[in-house]
C-alpha cells in the first residue's frame, strides 16, 4: 500500500505505512543501542509539499491570519519561513466558544505573538521542540525532526497566541488579558515567601518556581478570552503592560507596506480567499426568477424550475473545473450552519493542479465562467422571448460573474504572470 504512493519505487526498499511504521518503531526501540542505531541510520524520509488550499484546516488558518503573517514576514524582511501551525488549537478554541454560553476561557502554554514568534525563528530559536530519553533530545536546540524518530517521547511547538485570539474572535470571543504567568500572579496574596515557608505546599512551591523560571525566558504565557460574561474580571496584573499581541503597523516603511499587501494576497490566493461565490449563485437564482416574472411566467412550478436550473448550471461549472484536473475541496465547518456560511463565502472550492504553466492555470480558472458567459449570450440569441430560455440566460450570466468577483478571478493574475515568464 505504501509502495503504491511512491513514484518509481525501488523494489529493494521497504516502504512503511503509518501503521507498520508504528509497529516497526516499537519493536526497534527495544533493541540494544548499537543495533538500534544501525537500523535507524538506514531509515529515509521524504517530505511531500502540498498547496495550503489542499488542507482545509490549514487554508482556514491562513485566511484568518494572512494579514498578521504578511506583516511579520515584511517586518523581518523575509518572504518565506518554516512555521508549524497548530490547527488543533484553532479547533479547541472554536469548540470551546460554541459550548460556552458566557464566561471565560483561560489558555496557558509556551508561545508568543505572531510577530515575536517569527522574530525568534529568524534569530535561530526553534519553534519545534522534541523530548526523549536520548540526551540529544532536550527540546531546546534546533534539531532534525526525523533524527532518532523512534526515541521521541513527545513533540511540541510554541503556540501562536495571536492566531488563537484571531480564531476566537471569529467565534464571538474577546481578548480580556494576555501576558506572562508571573504578571498574572503579581498581585495575589500568596507570596513566594509563604510558599517557601509552608512545608505542606512543596508541590505548589515547585509549580510556582517552574512558572517563574520559565517566565524568565518570556515564553510561558496566558491568554484569557471572554464571551458575553456581563461583568469585568479581576485583573491581577493591574498596572503591568501587556506584551503586544499584535504588531504595530505604523512602524512599517512604505516599501514594507507594499510587501505586506503582496504577501497577504499570495497567502490568500494559496488558501482560497473568500470569493462570495455562494452569494453569486443565490443571486443567479433570483435573476432566473426575475426573468420569468418579467415575462408573466411566474408560478410555484417556475420557481422550482429556476432553482433546478441554478443547481444544474452550477454543477456544470464545478464539473468543468474538475475535468481540467482540479481538486474539489471539502467544505469547512463543524456544523451545518458553519458549512452553509462557508459555501456562501467561498462556494465549492476547486484547487488548480500543480506544476502547470500560468497560461494553463488561467485557462483552469477562466474556462467554466467563460463557458457560462457564452452560453448566456447563445440562450438570449436563440430565444430571448421564451421564458425558460431567458431564465437560463440570466442564471448563466450571473454565475459567469465569478470571472470578476468570484474565485475564478485568480485567472487574471496568472494571465498577467504568463507573458512575464515567457519574456524572462
Amino acid at each position: 500500500m505504501a509502495r503504491a504512493t511512491v513514484e518509481n519505487p525501488d523494489p529493494d526498499t521497504l516502504y512503511l505505512t503509518a501503521k507498520s511504521f508504528d509497529r516497526f518503531t516499537r519493536t526497534i526501540g527495544s533493541l540494544p543501542a548499537t543495533e538500534r542505531d544501525l537500523i535507524f541510520s538506514s531509515l529515509r524520509f521524504q517530505e511531500i509539499y502540498l498547496p495550503a488550499g489542499n488542507i482545509p484546516e490549514v487554508a482556514a488558518h491562513l485566511r484568518i491570519n494572512a494579514h498578521e503573517y504578511a506583516q511579520a514576514l515584511a517586518q523581518n524582511d523575509q518572504e518565506n519561513m518554516i512555521l508549524y501551525i497548530n490547527t488543533d488549537a484553532d479547533k479547541f478554541v472554536a469548540n470551546a466558544a460554541r459550548v460556552l454560553t458566557s464566561g471565560f476561557i483561560l489558555l496557558s502554554d509556551y508561545g508568543h505573538s505572531t510577530h515575536m514568534l517569527f522574530d525568534r525563528i529568524r534569530n535561530g530559536e526553534p519553534q519545534l521542540h522534541m523530548y526523549g530519553p536520548d540526551p540529544t533530545l532536550q527540546g531546546t536546540a534546533p534539531v532534525n525532526p526525523y533524527s532518532l524518530i523512534a526515541m521521541h517521547s513527545f513533540l511540541t511547538t510554541n503556540q501562536n497566541f495571536t492566531g488563537i485570539a484571531n480564531r476566537g474572535s471569529r467565534k464571538g470571543l474577546r481578548v480580556t488579558w494576555y501576558g506572562h504567568v508571573r504578571d498574572l500572579m503579581q498581585q495575589t496574596s500568596v507570596s513566594e515567601e509563604i510558599l517557601r515557608g509552608n512545608e505542606a505546599r512543596r508541590r505548589t512551591q515547585s509549580l510556582r518556581e517552574f512558572f517563574d523560571d520559565r517566565q524568565d525566558t518570556g515564553i510561558f504565557k496566558i491568554l484569557l478570552l471572554e464571551k458575553e460574561a456581563g461583568y469585568h474580571p479581576y485583573i491581577y496584573s493591574e498596572g503591568t503592560s501587556w506584551p503586544p499581541l499584535y504588531a504595530d503597523s505604523h512602524s512599517l516603511s512604505p516599501e514594507q507596506h507594499r510587501q505586506v499587501e503582496h504577501i497577504q494576497q499570495t497567502l490568500l490566493a494559496q488558501a482560497g480567499a473568500a470569493s462570495q461565490e455562494g452569494y453569486l449563485t443565490v443571486l443567479s437564482f433570483f435573476a432566473g426568477v426575475l426573468a420569468l416574472g418579467s415575462m408573466h411566467a411566474f408560478s410555484p412550478a417556475s420557481v422550482l424550475l429556476a432553482f433546478a436550473l441554478t443547481g444544474f448550471f452550477y454543477q456544470i461549472h464545478t464539473f468543468l473545473h474538475v475535468a481540467l484536473e482540479g481538486t474539489l475541496l471539502p467544505l469547512e465547518g463543524d456544523t451545518f450552519k458553519e458549512k452553509l456560511l462557508h459555501w456562501l463565502q467561498q462556494g465549492l472550492q476547486e484547487q488548480a493542479p500543480e506544476g502547470i504553466t500560468p497560461g494553463r492555470k488561467a485557462l483552469f480558472y477562466f474556462l467554466p465562467g467563460l463557458t457560462q458567459l457564452i452560453s448566456a449570450i447563445l440562450f438570449i440569441s436563440l430565444g430571448a422571448s421564451i421564458p425558460y430560455i431567458a431564465a437560463a440566460a440570466a442564471i448563466n450570466f450571473v454565475q459567469s460573474l465569478t470571472l470578476f468577483f468570484g474565485a475564478d478571478r485568480q485567472g487574471w493574475r496568472h494571465l498577467r504572470v504568463g507573458p512575464l515568464l515567457r519574456s524572462a
